[in-house]
Parts: structure tokens; sequence; C-alpha cells
């Protein structure tokens, strides 16, 4: 998965006592604690970014089965929005874009 609004994913590893996936660091907060003193500008912004993760990953057949506020980070520096805890990604072979 390579999109600018999803975090990098490095390395993903089976073990006997779970799976982990280890992930690119994000300096930021969640959208749920900062929803209130972003402007409205931002708050549409945000929305139009989670359409734009949501198309792409339906354009490869994945599924975001935990989209919250919480999964949903503004970066500080960049402010770029980036979802975060893909373990929730799952494959949907019956989604095609039609």
């Amino acid at each position: 998965v390579e999109h600018p609004n999803i975090v990098k994913i490095y390395m993903f590893a089976e073990k006997e006592i779970g799976n982990y996936l280890f992930m690119e660091y994000i300096d930021g907060s969640c959208l749920k604690e900062c929803y209130n003193s972003i402007s409205t500008e931002k708050k549409l912004e945000c929305l139009a970014i989670c359409a734009k993760v949501g198309l792409y990953l339906k354009a490869i057949n994945l599924c975001y089965e935990d989209f919250h506020s919480n999964n949903v980070m503004i970066e500080n520096e960049t402010t770029r929005l980036v979802f975060i805890d893909l373990g929730s990604l799952i494959l949907n072979e019956k989604n095609s874009l039609r």
C-alpha cells in the first residue's frame, strides 16, 4: 500500500503469539483530539482526503475496517492527514470499480 495519506509499512512479522506491523512514526495528534481546534476549511480538506483514501483502497481491492477519528492523524510539521492502524485492512475480492 503506497499512498501519501496512509502510514508506511516497513515490515510485517508473523510470530506464534501474534502478527506485527512495523510502521512509520507519525509525530502528530489524532483527528479526534484536534477536531474542535481546526478550521472548517481543514475539516473539509480532511473529509476530501478520507474519500480519496477510500477510493484508492477500493481500487486495490482493500477495505479499511477500522475507520474512525482515532485512527487518522494530523502530522505536526506538515499538517498531512495520515491513516494509521492498518492491521484492520482486509482483502475485498468482490470489490471492483464500476
